[in-house]
């Protein structure tokens, strides 16, 4: 390949997956250009138009003024008018719609995947549509409602991945990679397998889209591949369960299973070849240990030293010499290491203190970059910081997740949902931490609620992780920064694809087209 390949990056979300594609280097070429991802909320598209600036200087040498925007010396504006062609491109390659939208199927989007694709041939479509209406999670949510505050059958949400169809039978992809939760396996709709439908369109988009009464001047097939896996059954067909993909054995630091779709157009004559599992996986810490220690913030009366008070009053409770021997000793321990740490709460722009990490330093971090982004405490109530203390004292040996039930009854949420998660199974995990010597649970959009899935291991830091933390187990490197509130950055952190496992979904579709026309060896 002598020019890089356009890629289109739809339901974008903060950019995870073009992420990948964007850094891709081979032979000290890049392979994939991101020229346009979609996305239709306005945080992540401040968040993506700001990388894309970043990436106009891929090669060469970012401004400093990338950097000093990021850690707050100037603001967004000075950014761009000290550089307004690349501003003006990064501005044009994010484009704010809301796919299924009028405004989207009134030529929009048509018109800018035309002019970004240059309307080559040899282009790759990535995203996937909204997850939550798939997710096992949110089904059963949704289960608890009432059933005139919840039907499957007419939430819209389903439909949206037609969307991705359509884009794909007006314009043909070589190839495309569409990522979904693993509760898409298990979904279904007016009594049909979601993942069943959805691979009959995917395989055959202009037959999917005539039932929609909408014809297309021309058409493929697409023949789709798992990207972790070789097809199991004994006639070469993948069955559902090859599409998913688990993180944690490609040097991802969290346990997050996906699926995960490889369309190629049926005129591409090669054949993708599948991910290489790594021998060993990578334990939390690893990416951890090397962020600066920051305290959390009372939900009242913040300060430093209300904040070890609050902590410690944890010996005062009327339960506390009721709690095993052990934990208590562990806590004891704990409490005489909490102290105020050198960056206080954090910040939601930059520390002065930089961080480290011991897992793939080239990936994670940039020398020019003197500090922290994005590491801000949350802050809790007294009653949540004697859980986290407690629960991250109480795992330390134990050979499973932690549980609502093992905290003694006193320090349990006065929460109608407790009683439930005593009784069965769902959400009895709502308070759960990150271990250290194991990947981390699946980082979530429900993060952005609350940290109580996602409480630190270090008990003397007592506290949820931040958003660079969690953007750490997602695997986006250090000078990644998200915009907009707190909320919003978790949000996108949450649902992002993790870009060091789109960075190798990317060398395999690179090393594919490369092949294309070639015999397979």
């Amino acid at each position: 390949m002598t020019h890089a390949i356009p890629v289109v990056d739809v339901f974008a979300g903060c950019g995870g997956l073009g992420e990948g594609f964007n850094a891709l280097e081979r032979g000290g070429k890049y392979p994939f250009d991101v020229r346009l991802s979609i996305e239709k909320d306005v945080a992540p598209i401040q968040t993506l138009r700001l990388r894309a600036f970043y990436h106009q200087f891929r090669g060469t040498r970012v401004p400093d003024g990338y950097y000093e925007y990021v850690c707050g010396k100037i603001d967004r504006d000075e950014l761009f008018r000290r550089h307004p062609v690349e501003a003006g491109e990064a501005k044009r390659r994010c484009l704010q719609v809301e796919l299924g939208s009028a405004q989207a199927h009134d030529g929009l989007v048509s018109s800018a995947i035309r002019q970004a694709t240059a309307n080559s041939d040899d282009w790759v479509l990535i995203g996937g549509p909204p997850c939550q209406a798939y997710s096992t999670i949110g089904r059963a949510r949704n289960s608890n409602r009432p059933v005139d505050d919840y039907n499957p059958d007419t939430d819209v949400r389903f439909e949206l991945y037609r969307e991705y169809i359509r884009i794909i039978a007006t314009h043909w992809p070589a190839a495309f990679v569409m990522e979904n939760v693993r509760g898409l396996l298990s979904a279904s709709r007016k009594d049909q397998s979601i993942f069943d439908r959805m691979y009959s369109d995917l395989a055959a988009p202009a037959r999917a889209l005539s039932l929609d009464g909408i014809s297309v001047p021309h058409s493929y097939g697409y023949k789709l591949y798992p990207v972790a896996v070789k097809p199991s059954r004994s006639d070469g067909l993948p069955t559902p369960s090859d599409f998913v993909v688990k993180s944690e054995n490609y040097g991802i630091p969290q346990a997050r299973h996906r699926v995960v779709i490889l369309g190629v157009r049926d005129d591409v004559l090669a054949r993708p070849k599948t991910l290489t599992a790594l021998p060993e996986k990578v334990d939390a810490e690893k990416v951890l240990d090397g962020v600066p220690s920051v305290r959390s913030g009372l939900s009242s009366q913040d300060n430093p030293m209300n904040w070890v008070q609050s902590i410690n009053d944890i010996v005062e409770q009327g339960w506390w010499f009721d709690i095993d021997a052990s934990v208590r000793g562990r806590i004891d321990a704990a409490l005489s290491e909490i102290e105020v740490p050198q960056c206080d709460r954090g910040d939601m722009r930059f520390l002065n203190s930089g961080s480290t990490c011991e897992y793939r330093r080239d990936w994670f971090e940039d020398e020019r970059l003197q500090g922290t982004l994005n590491h801000q405490a949350r802050t809790h109530r007294a009653d949540d910081l004697w859980r986290y203390i407690y629960a991250a004292c109480y795992v330390n040996g134990l050979d499973r997740p932690f549980r609502i039930s093992d905290f003694p009854p006193g320090l349990r949420p006065n929460h109608r949902s407790t009683e439930s998660a005593l009784n069965n199974s769902n959400f009895a995990d709502r308070f759960s931490v990150v271990p250290k010597d194991a990947p981390s649970r699946t980082v979530v959009s429900h993060i952005r609620k609350d940290g109580h899935y996602y409480i630190h291991y270090d008990p003397s830091q007592c506290r949820s992780l931040t958003v660079r933390e969690a953007a750490r187990l997602q695997t986006f490197p250090d000078n990644y920064f998200f915009e907009g509130s707190r909320t919003d950055q978790y949000g996108q952190v949450g649902n992002a694809v993790p870009p060091l496992l789109s960075y190798q979904i990317a060398e395999l579709v690179a090393e594919l087209l490369e092949r294309n026309g070639q015999p397979d060896s």
